[in-house]
C-alpha cells in the first residue's frame, strides 16, 4: 500500500508569508476624524485645530504600527509551530514507511495535523486579509492627512499673507504719522511766522505811519522854505513888472532868470534845462511810444498823427524844462505852420 503524501508548506513558503504580512501590515484606521467647519472658527484656530488633528493622527499610526508588529510577532510563531508540525509530519511520515503497524495511528495523527495545518492556513489567511484591510486604512489615513496638511500649509500661506498685509499696513500707517507730524511741526512753524509776520506789518505800519507824519513834517519845511525863496524872487519880479514904488536900478530880466536858475539849483542840487534847442523839431511816433511824447511835447488838441506814417515836423511854441531825466514842464508845440513860413513857400 502507497504512503499518503501529506500536504505541509515548507520553511520557504512561511518566509514568503510572514514577507508578505510584514510588507503590507502598516497602520491601523484610525477612527473617522469629525471634519472641521472652517467658516465656524478664525483662521488661528483652524491652524490649531489641523496640527492637534495631526498629531492624533500620528499617534494613531504609532498604535497600527505596534499592532502590525504584534501580528507580524503572532505570524512568526504561528510559521514556527507550523514549521515544528510539519518536523513532526516528517518524523511520523518516516515511522509509516518503517512500519505498518502504526499506520492507522499514524494516519489518524497525520490528518489531525492536517487539518491544524489547515486551520493555521486558514488563520494565515485572515491574518493576510487583515493586515490588507489595515493597510488599506492606513493608505485612506495618510490621503486624510495628506489634505489636512494641504489646509494647513494654505491657511498657513494665508496667516502669512495677512501677517504681510499688516505689515505693510503697519508701516503705511507709520509713515503718514510721521509726514502728519512734520507738516504739525510746519504748520506750528508757518503760524508762527504768521505771527512774527503780523507783528512785523504792525512794525512796518507803525513805522509808514511815522514816516508819513515826518514827510509830512518835511514838506512843511520844504514848502517853507521854498516859499521863502519865492519871495525874493517875487520882489525882483515885482520890480521888473513895475509894481514897485521906485525899481531898483541895473535890474534886468536876465538877471531875474539867472537867480530863477540859481535858486533851483539849491533846491534841485542841479539847473533845470531847457528842451529843444532848435525852432522846430521832427517827431517819429512810429518809432518811439506816443504816450512819452505827449509827456514831453504838449501839442493840445490837435492830432498830428491822424493817418500819418514817419516823421512829422513841429513848430516849437515854448520850450520845455526838464531836471535830469524828469521832465518839469513839456514843450508846447503845433503842427501849424507860420505865416511866415506859408509866405517863404
Amino acid at each position: 500500500m502507497p504512503k499518503k503524501q501529506i500536504p505541509i508548506k515548507t520553511k520557504k513558503t512561511q518566509d514568503q508569508i510572514i514577507k508578505t504580512v510584514a510588507m503590507k501590515a502598516k497602520v491601523k484606521l484610525p477612527e473617522k476624524s469629525k471634519k472641521i467647519k472652517p467658516d465656524s472658527i478664525d483662521l488661528g484656530n483652524q491652524i490649531k485645530i489641523l496640527k492637534a488633528q495631526a498629531r492624533k493622527f500620528n499617534k494613531e499610526k504609532g498604535e497600527l504600527s505596534q499592532r502590525v508588529a504584534d501580528l507580524e510577532n503572532q505570524l512568526r510563531e504561528k510559521a514556527e509551530r507550523n514549521s515544528k508540525l510539519e518536523s513532526d509530519i516528517n518524523q511520523v511520515n518516516g515511522r509509516v514507511e518503517n512500519t505498518n503497524k502504526e499506520k492507522g495511528d499514524l494516519s489518524q495523527k497525520v490528518a489531525d495535523l492536517e487539518n491544524q495545518l489547515r486551520e493555521k492556513a486558514e488563520q494565515n489567511s485572515k491574518l493576510e486579509s487583515d493586515i490588507n484591510q489595515a493597510n488599506g486604512r492606513v493608505e485612506n489615513t495618510n490621503k486624510e492627512k495628506g489634505d489636512l496638511s494641504q489646509r494647513v500649509t494654505g491657511l498657513e500661506t494665508q496667516v502669512r499673507e495677512k501677517t504681510d498685509q499688516i505689515s505693510k499696513l503697519e508701516s503705511e500707517i507709520s509713515e503718514t504719522n510721521s509726514k502728519v507730524e512734520n507738516l504739525r511741526k510746519e504748520n506750528d512753524r508757518l503760524a508762527e511766522n504768521i505771527v512774527n509776520a503780523e507783528k512785523t506789518i504792525g512794525e512796518l505800519r507803525a513805522d509808514n505811519e511815522n514816516l508819513k507824519e515826518q514827510m509830512k513834517k518835511e514838506k512843511a519845511i520844504f514848502a517853507q522854505e521854498w516859499a521863502r525863496g519865492l519871495v525874493g524872487m517875487l520882489r525882483k519880479v515885482s520890480n521888473l513888472a513895475g509894481r514897485e514904488p521906485q525899481n531898483t536900478q541895473g535890474l534886468t530880466p536876465r538877471a531875474v532868470y539867472e537867480d530863477l536858475l540859481a535858486w533851483m539849483e539849491k533846491a534841485f542840487s542841479e539847473k533845470p534845462r531847457p528842451f529843444p534847442s532848435g525852432e522846430t523839431i521832427e517827431l517819429d511816433a512810429s518809432s518811439e511810444d506816443i504816450l512819452e511824447l505827449k509827456n514831453r511835447y504838449d501839442w493840445g488838441v490837435e492830432i498830428p498823427f491822424a493817418g500819418v506814417v514817419g516823421k512829422k515836423t513841429f513848430r516849437i511854441i515854448q520850450r520845455g524844462w526838464q531836471l535830469k531825466t524828469e521832465i518839469l514842464l513839456p514843450a508846447v508845440v503845433t503842427a501849424e505852420q507860420s505865416d511866415s513860413e506859408v509866405s517863404h513857400e
